[in-house]
């Protein structure tokens, strides 16, 4: 079975809201094969029981897990003890075609860490409707600048996070999917970039984290990273 780790935090505050993350969660439990929900949640009680209660009703397994300091590292690496023998790293703001098993299953493998491109879903036209037939109009390239870095969407063998978890050091938002890439490589992972319009974002204004230090701070991690041993492809740009 696969399970799908979304790790959340603060979603509120962050201006990405709870009802994207239903949207997902209700895709998800269309999928042709039974796939196993987790969702971990660092924020505090208050947003959580929120969530819980608009969950309610879909196959999901809740961990609360709070943070002062939005970690997703650590809520990720804690989702994939849970998990079963194939894992799929997810953010809270994306949809899931119903037969996105179906096809992920063509393209992944055991020594493989897939990783899944993502369309824009057209503003305002998510909809019940909408995700269960998966008909869109007008897609547009998620991260047009350059999809490659918005390589978050990733897929692979329980075994692969497990010998390789996500960094810790990588707090707020900016790099931990980039330099998840670069350690599996270093470890003699193959990574695929899958092209696909299976997986869809919904829009949301970019976070405020995106313009904190501690962007800045995990770049230079990714960046130390790559100067003890360069890797082919590697960028912090």
């Amino acid at each position: 079975m696969t399970s799908f780790i979304i790790a959340t935090k603060d979603l509120i505050k962050a201006g990405r809201g709870i009802e994207r993350l239903y949207w997902q969660c209700l895709s998800l439990s269309r999928q042709s094969e039974k796939v196993d929900i987790i969702l971990v949640d660092g924020s505090g009680y208050p947003e959580f029981s929120l969530i819980r209660s608009r969950l309610k009703g879909l196959p999901v397994r809740l961990f609360h897990q709070p943070q002062a300091v939005m970690n997703l590292p650590k809520l990720w690496n804690f989702g994939v003890q849970q998990a079963h023998e194939w894992v799929h790293i997810t953010g809270a703001d994306f949809l899931y075609a119903p037969n996105f098993m179906d096809e992920v299953r063509k393209v992944r493998a055991d020594d493989t860490l897939v990783m899944c491109k993502v369309w824009d879903a057209p503003k305002g036209a998510v909809t019940r409707k909408a995700v269960e037939e998966w008909k869109w109009h007008s897609l547009k390239e998620f991260f047009a600048v350059n999809p490659k870095l918005a390589n978050g969407i990733q897929h692979g063998r329980k075994e692969l996070f497990l010998k390789v978890p996500y960094d810790e050091r990588m707090e707020k938002l900016g790099g931990m999917d980039n330099l998840q890439q670069y350690k599996c490589e270093r470890e003699g992972y193959k990574c695929l970039w899958w092209e696909q319009q299976y997986v869809l974002h919904q829009w949301h204004k970019i976070s405020h984290m995106k313009m904190d230090k501690q962007f800045k701070a995990n770049q230079q991690v990714i960046s130390d990273y790559i100067k003890e041993a360069p890797i082919n492809g590697a960028s912090t740009n």
